[in-house]
């Protein structure tokens, strides 16, 4: 479970990189 929720979190995060990346 814990593995899952940091493994969302990181992509959650990687999103959230490319998407102030475009923003930018």
């Amino acid at each position: 479970m814990m593995q899952s929720f940091d493994s969302l979190m990181s992509e959650f995060s990687h999103n959230k990189v490319a998407w102030l990346l475009s923003v930018s």
